[in-house]
């Protein structure tokens, strides 16, 4: 039971961050995560970590009682590490899906920093072409429910690489507004 106590105080952990981002920006526009990864559809990250939670707490009772066949195990395991990672994965993004939602109008800022922020989407954008691809292979080769995880793996991180995409444009059309306004 040493792993899953270990679990519960990562979680706790990624609690008290969620909470103080919370607190600090206040809520998304719209829900954190697919329905198919976490019940809820909050547009704060704490409800999220609590439904983490709960899918802990039905695991540890799973198999303290001996109830749960190995198939239901191996499903509940496996969704807790994917709502860890998404969980993980929102706190060490946000700061970049921040500057996304708010770029600089062209009045606020000069061409060169611009220039920047489309390279860094660029490069986002790269890695996320790298992550579908390396979820489209995990697809492939995983059968059953596995299947089922690594379909909401490629779905979230899909939707992640159109968001960059978008916002990638939108740079794109600062700087020809910029280029023609100057």
């Amino acid at each position: 039971m040493k792993p899953l106590s270990e679990l519960s105080n990562l979680l706790a952990q990624l609690e008290s961050q969620a909470k103080l981002k919370d607190q600090k920006y206040g809520e998304h526009h719209q829900a954190l995560f697919d329905q198919s990864l976490f019940r809820c559809q909050a547009k704060q990250l704490h409800p999220y970590v609590n439904e983490a939670q709960s899918t802990l707490d039905r695991l540890a009772a799973q198999l303290k009682s001996g109830t749960e066949t190995v198939h239901q195990a191996h499903y509940l395991s496996e969704k807790l590490i994917c709502q860890i990672d998404a969980i993980k994965k929102e706190l060490s993004s946000f700061q970049v899906r921040q500057q996304e939602h708010h770029i600089p109008s062209p009045k606020q800022s000069d061409l060169n920093r611009l220039y920047q922020h489309l390279a860094q989407h660029h490069e986002w954008e790269l890695s996320l072409k790298n992550m579908v691809s390396q979820y489209e292979q995990e697809y492939r080769n995983a059968t059953g429910r596995e299947k089922a995880l690594a379909s909401q793996k490629l779905t979230a991180t899909q939707r992640r690489l159109q968001r960059c995409q978008q916002a990638k444009l939108k740079i794109e059309k600062h700087i020809t507004y910029k280029e023609r306004n100057q």
